[in-house]
């Protein structure tokens, strides 16, 4: 049936070609519909109100690119929105706001925040300014400013659900299940029973393994898509009680445990140094790094899927999760030791939200680093290498690329941080560690440290027991993580590093982030 209107859609852009102006009431009508997920009834009444009029009104574009939003085809929505800024200027702030949602949508949030920002600026009391920005902090973790956008959205919505249920999904990707079933309780008291709160709550209760409950509210959103006259939603809650809910959940056997062995050495290659040769890398200043920059990224960016492919795990176990970085052409990942030890399933989704299964696990013996082999590679532009490592200079700037406070069925956009190398040595003077003042959290352990020429010069391991260390010595540090060195890490996979990469190239960034995500993954293990 997507595919019935997709094609529809088509036609009707190709046939309908002069302007033409609505009543305000009637585009508000159909901006309610398209909220409510009522796709097919918006388009048959935009279709209506075109007739035989050719040319699409700034209007007509705004809600056909609600409805490519709505049908998670951001850069189709986005085209729409780009068209307004040219046809009129008196839409500016609506433009934004959903060119705001499309990007944040394709993984752009920098960009996502610009537009959204400049959208509340020109109008900050329209409700949907308010959640584009709201949506993208609460993406960037600055979830205060985030949570009281979201409430004043609420609180300024009359008769749609979207903010409550926009802000109830922020609060699923961060795990706060309860906050979130007090949103939605909000939002159907507000609105009533809305089939699209409805059907979100039901996720809510399954996730919760309430699988009764979560029946009986998606037996309910069924009956209000059908009574709003939306039967492809309603023909979408049928079919899941008959396929999801109805079947028992498979659980994920874990394979039999088995001894890790030590990191063998990759099979030679003939491009493969010899082992007696020693990196040249740390011989290199910043300085001498800089003069041999070149104009352009050495690396691909990607896209990121508009959703990211599912993590399946054994709800009745427990989860650990962790980051990690690609390596040897795809086929493998490198993280922290302490991430993967002692698991008996593991499982990967690279920062474009594509999975892959485990096959084997390696870990170090003196180090907390593991390598995790794949059953199936990576492409191989993704993937970094041994080349791309580099020592940490004490003052460099670093940047941290993970997954922290991550939740496994929210969000698979991986986070940025940055600060300098504070000190060569890890805690109480380690060696094979550095200090860095980039915050880490839970869900970074394992996740490259990148310098500004898009090289790994280590591994986040973690940050200080604060709790500790008020306890004994009576205050609590700021900003100190560690990071296990790149050189323990090249030990570890018994490959030396080839003398100094051919080619260089700066990073702010933002691109740092754009080039590097289809790099990093997000491990979860049970």
């Amino acid at each position: 049936m997507r595919s019935v209107i997709l094609k529809a859609l088509a036609l009707f852009i190709m046939v309908h070609t002069s302007s033409i102006s609505f009543a305000a009431s009637t585009v508000r009508e159909i901006h309610l519909l398209i909220q409510t997920q009522n796709i097919e009834v918006a388009f048959e009444r935009l279709k209506v109100l075109q007739n035989d009029k050719s040319k699409l009104s700034a209007e007509t574009q705004m809600l056909m690119g609600m409805i490519y939003l709505e049908l998670e085809q951001p850069a189709k929505a986005k085209t729409y929105f780009e068209k307004i800024t040219f046809s009129t200027t008196t839409m500016d702030d609506i433009a934004n706001a959903g060119m705001a949602r499309a990007e944040l949508m394709l993984g752009n949030l920098t960009i996502a925040r610009d537009f959204a920002e400049d959208a509340f600026k020109a109008n900050p009391d329209r409700v949907e300014n308010k959640l584009a920005l709201a949506a993208v902090l609460s993406e960037q973790l600055l979830f205060p400013r985030s949570e009281k956008m979201f409430e004043s959205a609420m609180r300024a919505s009359r008769k749609s659900s979207l903010a409550g249920r926009l802000y109830a999904q922020a609060m699923l990707r961060r795990n706060k299940l309860n906050e979130a079933e007090k949103i939605l309780k909000q939002t159907l008291i507000k609105q009533g029973n809305d089939g699209p709160t409805l059907a979100l709550y039901s996720e809510l209760e399954w996730e919760r393994n309430n699988f009764k409950k979560s029946m009986g509210l998606r037996i309910q959103a069924e009956q209000s898509f059908r009574e709003a006259g939306n039967l492809i939603k309603a023909g979408e809650m049928l079919a899941w009680l008959n396929i999801e809910a109805v079947s028992t959940l498979k659980k994920i056997p874990a394979p039999p445990k088995k001894p890790q062995p030590k990191m063998r050495e990759e099979p030679q290659q003939t491009s493969q140094i010899p082992q007696t040769q020693k990196p040249e890398f740390e011989n290199q200043s910043l300085a001498q790094i800089k003069t041999a920059l070149k104009s352009s990224p050495p690396r691909k960016s990607f896209n990121p899927r508009v959703k990211p492919e599912s993590i399946m795990i054994d709800d009745s176990k427990g989860v650990v999760t962790g980051s990690g970085v690609i390596l040897k052409n795809g086929e493998w990942v490198l993280t922290n030791r302490h991430v993967v030890e002692d698991t008996e399933y593991l499982i990967v989704r690279n920062g474009l939200g594509e999975v892959r299964n485990v096959k084997e696990v390696f870990i170090a013996e003196n180090d907390d680093l593991a390598v995790i082999v794949l059953e199936t590679a990576f492409p191989g532009d993704y993937s970094l290498s041994v080349g791309d490592f580099s020592a940490a200079e004490t003052g460099s700037d670093v940047f941290v690329m993970g997954y922290p406070m991550s939740s496994i069925f929210g969000t698979f956009h991986p986070t940025i941080t940055t600060g300098i190398v504070s000190n060569p040595l890890g805690f109480g003077g380690a060696e094979g560690q550095f200090q860095m003042t980039a915050k880490i959290n839970p869900g970074n352990s394992g996740g490259p440290i990148f310098n500004r020429f898009g090289q790994i010069v280590g591994v986040a391991t973690g940050n200080v027991d604060k709790a500790l260390i008020l306890e004994e010595d009576g205050f609590i540090p700021e900003d100190i993580s560690f990071g296990v060195t790149s050189r323990r890490a090249y030990d570890f996979l018994n490959r030396p590093t080839s003398s100094s990469p051919s080619h260089f190239f700066e990073y702010n960034t933002v691109d740092l982030y754009k080039y590097m995500r289809s790099a990093v993954v997000f491990i979860v293990g049970q």
